[in-house]
């Protein structure tokens, strides 16, 4: 369930209810909106982390492709413009 799905508690001061029913009450919306608050934190984490693996596989693959042009004794130059790695990154790159 929900926690918008509830009806809206509408505390006013004379009316507060302090009674153990509505205590409990109350913490278990709070328990709701904690689950739900976690949840939304938990998928943003994961799309936060693939998106982060994606980008990292991408700049491996160019370092990978790279590394065999090199291989190949191919100008760095060429390189550097075929898998837009800077000339550093390239001649850092170990074979």
């Amino acid at each position: 369930m929900n926690y918008r799905e509830l009806p809206k508690r509408v505390f006013v001061a004379d009316d507060l209810d302090f009674s153990q029913e509505s205590l409990e009450a109350d913490e278990y919306l709070m328990d709701l909106c904690k689950e739900e608050a976690e949840e939304k934190g938990e998928k943003r984490g994961i799309k936060l982390g693939k998106k982060r693996g994606v980008r990292i596989g991408k700049q491996e693959e160019k370092r990978d492709i790279a590394r065999n042009m090199l291989k190949k004794n191919m100008d760095i130059s060429l390189i550097s413009e075929l898998t837009d790695l800077s000339e550093e990154q390239i001649t850092s790159i170990k074979f």
